[in-house]
């Protein structure tokens, strides 16, 4: 079901232009690896200036601790904010590494989609 999830609201930001988002995907070794959802990047820096973990549980709003790949992904990038998707709770959570803003899935990639609709009204004058 995460994939399925990952892939809604990833197709909610496809039409959106001028928006440079990738997925971050890494690997040190043999065994440590490490992905990140949604980063946006600065096109004039070409640095991350934020990031989404899309999840479709509440289990890491009560253990914020285990989104290991999001920690190191902010400590690396300097970040001291990320988003992080979940099934239904919302919150703020200050971590040692910075905060993360919890928020139901379906909420953002509704949030997404609608700014996406009103940024391409924008582009063709409507």
């Amino acid at each position: 079901m995460g994939d399925i999830v990952e892939t809604a609201v990833y197709a909610q930001w496809i039409p959106r232009t001028g928006t440079n988002i990738s997925c971050a995907n890494w690997k040190n070794g043999r065994k440590d690896q490490g992905e990140v959802d949604i980063v946006g990047i600065n096109p004039a820096k070409l640095k991350p200036e934020w990031a989404v973990e899309i999840k479709w549980t509440d289990g890491f709003f009560h253990n914020p601790q285990n989104l290991l790949s999001l920690k190191s992904y902010m400590e690396k990038n300097e970040m001291d904010y990320a988003m992080v998707t979940t099934k239904t709770e919302t919150g703020m959570k200050d971590m040692p590494f910075g905060k993360l803003q919890f928020i139901p899935v379906a909420c953002y990639a509704y949030t997404v989609g609608g700014n996406t609709l009103t940024s391409m009204k924008n582009s063709f004058g409507m």
